[in-house]
């Protein structure tokens, strides 16, 4: 039996499937599992022991696009083993994919489409009871194997949440040695970045986070640490303020990989970061995350999953205001973001640090 998985992006979603992945594997163990995907993200799925090929398309348009859908699909319908496409994107590219496969059964994602629009425009919650998406991906197909699933079900579900989904993410660790400096001893990650501006807590808010930190007599046996990529430059702020000219304060905004990112968040001691793939990863590696929702809902199911972790949302009359954060403000302050303060982050920071190092 052969499955293939598809999923284009993003970082933080692809990590978030990984469970569905393991559970496949888990319940059948000699199916062989495609993972279809942008060549971009190749790199967070190599190395997972529960992926047997990865096949990989850069992301054109036009006629190029078409054409190398096309050339996929066509390797993928020459295998006579392929039994099953599960689509979790549901983008055209992929609606593409699933036509020009047409023999081979399909399942769609649900990603409650529906529910979501009538957060959005009507503020008609119907997520919120629901599980988070690390549980919703597994849940969702769960009832479609259940016949086969009968005698396994009990050995995956009593698995550690956090070893499940850490499966496969050795790939994204960078050189130990590299970055033994950093992660050395006690250590809090700051991880300001956002694909979209709407979901960026303000960066002064975080400056008075990281000087609060510092400042603290409590926790002057930790450092903070400031990820992003090298396109997050917005983050040269924190270079700019003279108070955080401090040893124990160390911006890697653009200076580490993926792989080197990923290595330093497993490390951690909290993560605080927006609704962002930083959460997504740290939570992989089992490491407690405070993350920090705007224009974006913890009910659409990407909130923290681990007992430790915690999540700060205001949920004022405008929020959410779309399903990706993508669309700008309209309002003269960002307010679903300005009304958390720093000192609420901290004292819940605090708060995490006691109930998990203790």
């Amino acid at each position: 039996m052969h499955i293939v998985i598809v999923r284009f992006s993003s970082l933080g979603d692809i990590v978030l499937q990984t469970p569905l992945i393991s559970w496949l594997k888990y319940s059948y163990p000699t199916c062989k599992i495609s993972f279809v995907t942008s060549s971009s993200f190749a790199p967070v799925l190599e190395g997972h022991p529960h992926i047997d090929q990865i096949l990989t398309i850069d992301r054109k348009r036009g006629v190029e696009d078409i054409k190398q859908l096309w050339m996929l699909s066509c390797q993928l319908r020459k295998d006579k083993s392929l039994s099953l496409l599960i689509d979790l994107h549901n983008t055209l590219r992929a609606k593409v994919i699933r036509f020009f496969c047409y023999q081979i059964p399909s399942l769609v994602v649900d990603k409650r489409s529906f529910r979501r629009f009538l957060l959005i425009k009507f503020k008609i919650d119907l997520l919120k009871n629901l599980e988070s998406h690390h549980e919703r991906v597994i849940n969702d197909f769960k009832f479609l194997f259940k016949k086969s699933l009968e005698a396994k079900e009990v050995e995956v579900n009593n698995q550690n949440t956090s070893q499940r989904q850490t499966i496969g993410l050795t790939s994204l660790k960078g050189s130990f040695l590299t970055l033994e400096p950093i992660i050395q001893g006690k250590y809090i990650v700051i991880s300001p970045v956002a694909s979209f501006a709407s979901k960026r807590w303000p960066l002064e808010s975080y400056k008075d986070l990281v000087k609060k930190i510092l400042n603290d007599k409590d926790l002057n046996h930790y450092k903070v640490v400031l990820v992003g990529g090298p396109a997050d430059d917005y983050c040269d702020v924190f270079n700019t303020d003279p108070e955080l000219r401090h040893e124990r304060f160390l911006n890697y905004q653009g200076k580490t990989s993926v792989g080197e990112s990923g290595t330093i968040l497993s490390y951690a001691d909290v993560t605080i970061t927006n609704d962002t793939a930083s959460a997504h990863i740290a939570e992989a590696y089992g490491r407690a995350v405070i993350s920090l929702f705007g224009s974006t809902s913890p009910s659409f199911g990407f909130r923290p999953h681990l007992a430790q972790s915690k999540y700060l949302y205001k949920n004022i009359t405008c929020s959410p205001c779309s399903g990706t954060g993508k669309r700008k403000c309209f309002r003269l302050e960002h307010y679903c973001m300005k009304e958390i303060h720093p000192e609420q982050v901290f004292q819940v920071l605090k708060e995490t640090l006691e109930s998990v190092y203790v």
